[in-house]
């Protein structure tokens, strides 16, 4: 990306791999202006079908301090060209299987049934007529929820419930074993060869460059 491709662009380097996303947001919303209460942190390919979705975020900020910004996720097949009359159809339920519901969603849901979310969350099994949830994407926060502490930036490895697992197995430490370098970067501090080796090969596996 060059300055053109955004307002403002935070660029940082880095030299070990690590999952970086938590601790860059944190980097980020020092940047965002201090007249700006009300943020919203995205994916980089969140396309929304509801041009109202900024104006009804910011009416639910007002009653509560963090929102999950959508309702229903579809993924959109590779094929798919992003014009209007696409949106469209990817909004139609008959064109596209049906996706994850959002964390904030099924959380609601469920209250009403009075079922639990714990194993929905924990295990994406089957709880009932739910499966599993979609707990990122984006949501929207008061700026006061996150102003004073960022974001937790210890989850090196992303999402993956069953490669935090595997973090165990080599004794990782969220708290000793990973801190910003000079230039604002994750990198590791803790001589744990095979610890940053299991995570270098995990993001490899995934083959994200394909």
């Amino acid at each position: 990306m060059t300055e053109g491709d955004a307002d403002v662009l935070i660029q940082i380097p880095g030299s070990d791999v690590l999952w970086q996303k938590e601790h860059l947001l944190t980097l980020a919303l020092r940047s965002v202006p201090r007249e700006c209460e009300k943020i919203v942190w995205l994916d980089s390919d969140v396309v929304f079908v509801d041009d109202e979705w900024p104006h009804r975020a910011a009416e639910l900020l007002e009653a509560v301090p963090l929102v999950q910004v959508f309702g229903e996720l579809r993924e959109i097949r590779a094929e798919v060209r992003l014009g209007q009359s696409d949106v469209a159809e990817i909004a139609d339920p008959a064109s596209e299987p049906s996706h994850p519901p959002s964390f904030s969603f099924t959380h609601k849901l469920l209250e009403l049934r009075s079922a639990s979310l714990e194993n929905t969350v924990a295990s994406g099994r089957r709880q009932g007529p739910t499966t599993r949830v979609g707990t990122g994407i984006g949501w929207a926060f008061r700026r006061e929820v996150f102003a004073g502490t960022g974001f937790y930036n210890g989850s090196v490895i992303g999402g993956n419930d069953r490669a935090h697992r595997g973090l165990v197995r080599f004794g990782f430490d969220p708290w000793r074993d990973v801190r910003a370098d000079e230039n604002g970067s994750l990198r590791w501090c803790t001589p744990k060869d095979e610890l940053h080796r299991y995570v270098r090969d995990w993001f490899a596996s995934r083959k994200e460059d394909d």
